[in-house]
């Protein structure tokens, strides 16, 4: 299975810490999928696993 497209899911937020401010912004990328046709959803559809990377800025 190859990833076809993708768009990295994102957040970033402020954080006070040690009356510092700081601002963390973390991106999470699926590096790989698979399927395992030998078990189904509730729906019957083939199940899906996704290997993520993340990276904190």
């Amino acid at each position: 299975m190859n990833i076809a497209r993708q768009e990295p899911a994102e957040e970033e937020v402020e954080l006070d810490v040690d009356d510092r401010r700081h601002r963390v912004k973390v991106i999470g990328e699926a590096s790989m999928a698979s399927r395992n046709t030998s078990y189904k959803t509730q729906l019957g559809e083939p199940l899906y696993w996704v290997q993520w990377s993340v990276k904190v800025q």
